[in-house]
């Protein structure tokens, strides 16, 4: 994901300075998912104060491979300007800042609070070869049989509501 902000920020975006950016609440946690359609409402209810957040459902063809950019970019040990090792799953917020030169800077936090201690993370590219985007499926994605039919079976015995079923 930080691969994503940041090559937007570089490439995409040209009016927006900074993105803040949080961990989602523990609101998650066991939570059912029936339907690909109930995911947006998932994640606008995620935060516990929400401001205006739009989700945007995207087509299978939409989906870019940011995990392989980002391997192919960014070494695995992320650290910090003081050669420090950071660990991702610390990350509570992180702050990215548009430099007037195009390049951008990564504040990182390890409680909610922006007030707190930050780290400045120093994002050194792996290879001097421009890295490229690519599609991540180049078709819909096919089912097993085996699944499909547990999944009419699951709808058949009432337990996925009728208002999941897309025949």
């Amino acid at each position: 994901m930080m691969a994503m902000i940041q090559y937007s920020l570089e490439k995409k975006l040209n009016f927006i300075k900074e993105i803040k950016f949080a961990t989602i609440e523990h609101y998650t946690k066991n939570k059912s998912v029936w339907a690909p359609s109930e995911w947006g409402t998932l994640v606008r209810n995620a935060r516990t104060n929400p401001g205006q957040i739009e989700v945007l459902n995207l087509q299978y063809s939409e989906f870019l491979n940011w995990k392989e950019f980002a391997d192919s970019t960014y070494s695995s040990n992320l650290k910090s300007t003081n050669g420090s090792i950071i660990q991702t799953s610390k990350f509570r917020y992180l702050v990215f800042k548009k430099l007037d030169n195009g390049s951008v800077e990564v504040h990182t936090y390890f409680s909610f609070s922006s007030t707190g201690e930050s780290s400045l993370l120093s994002l050194k590219k792996k290879s001097k070869k421009k890295s490229v985007l690519t599609q991540c499926y180049k078709r819909h994605l096919m089912i097993s049989l085996q699944k499909r039919n547990d999944l009419f079976k699951l709808c058949n015995d009432s337990i996925i509501s009728c208002s999941m079923k897309v025949v």
